[in-house]
């Protein structure tokens, strides 16, 4: 009933933004808390991306004067959908939800979806036991993203730590520019030193394991030719 409600009042509330002058996200009302929304500028007018979620079920919604209603299909990590964000240039929509108390982040190719088709996430950041959320987007292809884990590595930072990675979204690079989180490396080993708990240090140990190269193994080398071999080899025939 009260996932009803809160679609009949968002289709009342929307239809007077999506005509309005100046294109501006929806205020949601304190009492629909399972309501989220975006404006954005959608085929030259101003159109409204919403979602209504809960624990058991999420529906998106693109509320446009040019089309009808259409209800759209995002598949995220988890069905109660916290926040998202669409990028500036329209091309990309990040999606932040939880599911029993655990966190991710969905990076979606926004196009494909508004033409109702279905579309996986291009990123998919699950940083379990960790948190993460969405920061802003710094630029048409750089997300902000806050995380307790140290990306892309999904390694956890120190003393519950939290910090601003960088995703840029071609490339799926990552960045920051925390000065204390430029060599991962050094970091878990300066760690390490200090830890006195095991099984911190068995998870630091993993960590290096991953991050550093596997040593260089040289190739076997064939055992040196006896003499009277190399001769024989020489004169292309064996002796009798």
């Amino acid at each position: 009933m009260k996932l009803l409600f809160s679609k009949i009042l968002m289709f009342s509330l929307i239809s007077n933004y999506c005509f309005a002058e100046n294109c501006k996200s929806l205020p949601i009302p304190t009492e629909l808390t399972s309501l989220n929304c975006r404006a954005f500028n959608y085929q030259q007018a101003c159109s409204q991306l919403c979602v209504i979620s809960t624990n058991e079920e999420s529906h998106w919604f693109l509320f446009s004067p040019h089309n009808y209603t259409l209800k759209l299909d995002i598949t995220s990590s988890f069905l109660n959908v916290t926040d998202f964000q669409i990028s500036p240039n329209q091309q990309w929509l990040a999606v932040a939800s939880i599911g029993e108390g655990h966190p991710a982040l969905d990076i979606f190719p926004l196009p494909p979806l508004l033409a109702q088709q279905t579309a996986e996430a291009r990123y998919n950041i699950n940083p379990y036991p960790g948190s993460v959320d969405i920061e802003q987007w710094q630029d048409a292809t750089h997300l902000q993203i806050n995380t307790d884990r140290w990306l892309p590595y999904n390694a956890p930072l120190r003393d519950e730590y939290s910090a601003i990675f960088v995703l840029n979204v071609e490339t799926g690079e990552y960045s920051t520019e925390d000065k204390t989180l430029q060599n991962p490396i050094e970091y878990y080993k300066d760690w390490l030193k200090t830890v006195k708990n095991e099984w911190d240090k068995q998870q630091i140990l993993e960590i290096l394991t991953k991050l550093q190269p596997a040593p260089v193994v040289p190739s076997p080398q064939a055992p040196p030719a006896r003499e009277g071999q190399e001769k024989q080899e020489k004169n292309g025939g064996s002796s009798k």
